[in-house]
């Protein structure tokens, strides 16, 4: 019975994990350079659920700017901030 319950309670987990990921690429679709989360199950070694970000080059548009810099190789630009090093891919 016990049993039961916690793999009710893992289902329901997976779920919201699930949906969390899914609103969030949604809601940051039209952010320049985001790169969406994967949902990952790793059921062998343990019961965690976790997920990871999707770093796959996307499409390159022109913008007609000449100032406009894209990567087509995976990596990020490496930025310096008044916080620091920063890294992102949005040109």
């Amino acid at each position: 019975m016990i049993s039961g319950i916690y793999r009710l309670i893992d289902g329901s987990l997976a779920q919201k994990l699930r949906f969390d990921t899914i609103s969030n690429n949604l809601a940051n679709i039209n952010t320049n350079a985001f790169k969406k989360d994967i949902i990952s199950f790793d059921q062998i070694f343990s019961m965690k659920n976790s997920s990871i970000i999707d770093l796959t080059p996307g499409p390159i548009r022109s913008t007609g700017n000449k100032f406009d810099v894209a990567l087509e190789t995976p990596g990020f630009f490496e930025i310096q901030t008044s916080r620091g090093t920063r890294y992102t891919r949005d040109g």
